[in-house]
């Protein structure tokens, strides 16, 4: 099941008719049902951008494992998929944190040890400001004080994913 944040419908149709196409692995996907393609912007406090999330999860929930996310790069939009996820099933903040920042070393080398400031930079522009605006705290201190199951939970409510799908996604994904 392929939750793919960064296509339209017709824009995975012409990759299909495009000359450097291949991969009929993934056309058999689409064309079976088991891909969803939500064309999200960047746009992480945006209503829509919210609804597209629980859009997805839906269907995420609605399909059988295992499950594919991707975007163009794999950091961003994906990034913010996988953190909820990521809390849905109990993850830490600092697990959190850690395998977000794992993206931005892949794609750019930044790592807390070699670019401590670069690395700090992304974290509080990208992952905090996306953790603050979810889950309504203002400071590291306070997020580290909130039950981030529970926020993320709330965020995907109000966003129109219902209990059941949530509980659902959490039982195929754990």
């Amino acid at each position: 099941t392929v939750l793919n944040l960064a296509d339209s419908t017709e824009a995975i149709e012409e990759y299909f008719t495009s000359d450097g196409f291949d991969s009929a692995y993934y056309r058999a996907l689409y064309e079976s049902g088991q891909v969803i393609a939500l064309d999200l912007t960047a746009n992480f406090y945006s209503d829509d951008f919210a609804s597209s999330i629980a859009e997805g999860l839906t269907f995420l929930a609605e399909n059988e494992t295992p499950y594919c996310i991707h975007c163009t790069e794999g950091k961003d939009r994906t990034g913010f998929t996988a953190m909820l996820l990521e809390a849905l099933m109990g993850a830490t903040l600092d697990e959190i944190i850690s395998d977000y920042m794992i993206s931005f070393y892949n794609y750019y080398g930044i790592d807390k040890e070699h670019e401590p400031e670069r690395y700090q930079a992304v974290l509080d522009i990208n992952l905090m400001d996306m953790l603050f605006h979810i889950t309504g705290a203002e400071s590291v201190e306070q997020l580290e004080q909130i039950n981030l199951e529970t926020a993320v939970t709330a965020y995907l409510i109000e966003a129109g994913m219902s209990q059941e799908d949530i509980v659902m996604l959490k039982q195929k994904l754990g």
